[in-house]
């Protein structure tokens, strides 16, 4: 029978290393991300991974040891418990309670990637389920689009029919996970390349198709924090080539993506406005996770906005676009301080990590420029509604923080 990379065991040393269970249930959680499978089966996969871990640790296996994550996991327990205060003290608790399940899969990812120590055989199967992932969903909406043509950039994501893809601007997830496929393009195996290089061409069309701004930002953001770490040459030309590259699929559409640059002020600041009044009228611990929509439309009809500044059109606005924000009105300057302690702490980790190298390799530019591309795209977009955000906030931090691999798991 293989031995788990999270072994210690220095008996085991040199025998053929099978990945963590746990971590297998991450990785197939994270593939059902791009599939039309809905979150009940990929929840499942996770949640079986885990339970064999669980089985698995009972044998002659050691745990990470509790102080290589110790500080880490503190900052996990005050955001949960910050999240957990102001679903309490909601101004609607049965919408507040019931909505925080979305939180649940990150969670399970953390505690996952957190009872592992990483090895090759986990690095790889985390790698290729996020290479899925957004190859998969990048065809997905590159299909919805030739069979659709003409079709707005919401209908698209409906046809779509992927997971996490509820929202044009969802198509994020492709732009953070686009670092695993240039570490491929420069890997030597002509078959490594040839995946990198699809999935970079469909996630840039997918991006482009969905005329997501954000998205085409955090893309830009993430290849170019990923090429300067590994190619510094190539790093301007690869973000120019991107650019025009999604400006092209554009023009092929009509250009929906320019036409929002040249619309009304953006409606963001309106949802930004009503946050703002949820944190004055509870300044500590907010108006309550996941209120907005319940509540937008009373709020923003007692402010005194400028006429210029556009409402949000549509008739429901569930999210205030921007994890900031969201955090700010909806969970107070406890739960902004415990989002900015993750975050903080997570950059700082990646960073510390990249730094004590000469070289940059996979395991280094991959997490800390999927880092950086999710904190852009949170100022503007992002919300723990949506699944795949708390998912792969978690599995980030989980993942920088982790120890140094042990060599014997094939990790040096």
């Amino acid at each position: 029978m293989p031995t788990y990379s999270h072994t210690t065991n220095p008996a085991a040393v040199g025998a053929r290393r099978a990945p963590a269970p746990a971590v297998l249930g991450v990785g197939a959680y994270l593939v059902g991300l791009g599939l039309p499978v809905g979150w009940r089966v990929p929840l499942l996969a996770l949640g079986l991974g885990l339970l064999l871990q669980l089985v698995l640790e009972t044998r002659d296996r050691e745990r990470v040891p509790v102080s290589s994550r110790a500080g880490f996991s503190w900052i996990v327990v005050a955001f949960m418990a910050s999240f957990a205060m102001s679903t309490l003290v909601s101004v609607d608790r049965t919408r507040s309670m019931t909505l925080a399940v979305a939180v649940l899969p990150g969670l399970l990812c953390l505690v996952a990637l957190q009872g592992v120590r990483p090895g090759r055989a986990e690095r790889r199967v985390l790698g290729v389920a996020g290479w899925i992932t957004s190859t998969v969903a990048g065809a997905s909406v590159v299909t919805a689009a030739l069979m659709h043509p003409g079709e707005s950039p919401f209908a698209l994501a409906t046809h779509a029919g992927v997971a996490a893809i509820v929202v044009p601007n969802d198509v994020v997830l492709l732009a953070v996970l686009s670092p695993i496929s240039v570490v491929l393009l420069r890997d030597g195996a002509a078959w490594k390349r040839v995946a990198g290089g699809l999935g970079l061409a469909l996630t840039v069309a997918a991006v482009g198709m969905l005329a997501s701004r954000i998205a085409c930002l955090t893309l830009l953001v993430v290849l170019g924090t990923s090429l300067a770490l590994l190619q510094p040459r190539l790093a301007v030309a690869g973000i120019v080539v991107a650019a025009v590259s999604v400006l092209v699929v554009d023009g092929v559409l009509g250009w929906p993506m320019l036409a929002k640059l040249a619309g009304p002020v953006d409606p963001r600041l309106s949802l930004w406005a009503v946050e703002w009044r949820f944190f004055t009228d509870a300044p500590v611990l907010g108006h309550g996770p996941f209120t907005l929509a319940a509540d937008y439309e009373p709020t923003i009809a007692q402010l005194s906005l400028p006429a210029w500044l556009t409402r949000d059109p549509q008739p429901t606005v569930p999210w205030a676009h921007s994890l900031w924000f969201e955090a700010l009105g909806e969970r107070g300057v406890v739960g902004l301080a415990t989002l900015a302690l993750l975050a903080g702490s997570s950059l700082r980790a990646a960073l510390r990590r990249a730094r004590s190298r000469t070289s940059f390799d996979g395991r280094h530019v991959v997490p800390l420029a999927a880092l950086i591309g999710l904190c852009v795209a949170s100022l503007f977009e992002l919300t723990l509604l949506h699944e795949w955000v708390g998912v792969v906030l978690f599995a980030l931090a989980a993942i920088v923080h982790a120890p140094d691999p042990d060599p014997s798991t094939g990790g040096s």
